[in-house]
């Protein structure tokens, strides 16, 4: 190998490193931003809850994260439940495989600092 091309081909070696080490760069910064948009504390652990409407009457709910004392209004709230309907399900953050959450429906009940675990079904009375 002359010299031209040992020299571009450490050029080459070191420009393909630089691209992989931008690429993992740009994929960690993505995967935090989308935590972020969803709401998910990327340095805890999530659990997953849903809510039941046990009232007659329908409601528009909206569903709060209160993880670590916030107050942050979960993905996909507000939503429509009609009485006696159960919602999806909702990720929020959690500690120790506890979370956290209050719930507040439009013209209707509301109930703060609730204490769920992973599966646990919310019931608006």
């Amino acid at each position: 190998m002359d010299m031209n091309s040992a020299r571009a081909w450490r050029e080459l070696v070191g420009l393909s490193v630089a691209m992989i080490f931008a690429v993992a760069v740009l994929d960690a910064c993505s995967n935090d931003a989308v935590q972020r948009n969803a709401g998910v504390d990327a340095r805890a652990a999530t659990l997953s809850i849903q809510v039941r409407n046990d009232t007659s009457n329908d409601y528009i709910v909206h569903v709060y994260d209160m993880f670590g004392g916030g107050n942050r209004e979960v993905s996909g709230s507000p939503f429509a439940l009609a009485r006696s309907d159960l919602s999806s399900a909702f990720f929020i953050n959690s500690s120790g495989g506890r979370g956290r959450v209050m719930y507040r429906c439009e013209g209707g009940p509301s109930l703060s600092d609730i204490d769920v675990s992973d599966g646990d079904v919310v019931s608006i009375n």
